[in-house]
């Protein structure tokens, strides 16, 4: 027997002639951003993690994937083991001048701004929500 608790209930909505498209959130671009997906009204955490394996990502309800061959600013899913990341030194400076800046007052994000490389990703923001996340 099946559990209709152990079953995903999802909502497909076809648009013929493919997605329409909505203001882009980076840019703000007029009608340049394309989603496909569907409204998860109760999902399992197994068919989340396969969808999730194919590229989509979720906001409320909502689980799509942009269609990033018809977008203005293509998204791209980055996956790391947040548990296995170690900072580098330039990582841990700014998370340093973070902590004292909340702590103290003193200083200026901007230094932790100066200090990132967002190229490289040393000393970037992102580390620090990655070491804040791991201490907590």
């Amino acid at each position: 027997s099946i559990n209709a608790r152990e079953m995903s209930v999802v909502e497909f909505i076809y648009e013929p002639g493919g997605p329409r498209p909505s203001n882009c959130g980076y840019c703000k671009s007029r009608d340049t951003n394309f989603t496909e997906g569907v409204w998860a009204h109760r999902m399992t955490c197994e068919d989340f993690q396969d969808l999730v394996d194919r590229g989509f990502q979720r906001s409320g309800k909502y689980v799509y994937r942009p269609v990033n061959n018809r977008v203005c600013c293509p998204q791209y899913i980055i996956r790391m083991d947040a548990m296995k990341f170690r900072p580098n030194k330039s990582q841990r400076k700014v998370v340093k001048r973070l902590h004292r800046y909340l702590r103290e007052g003193k200083g200026s994000l901007d230094a932790v701004d100066a200090e990132s490389d967002m190229n490289t990703g040393k000393g970037s923001l992102d580390a620090v929500a990655a070491e804040s996340d791991m201490n907590t």
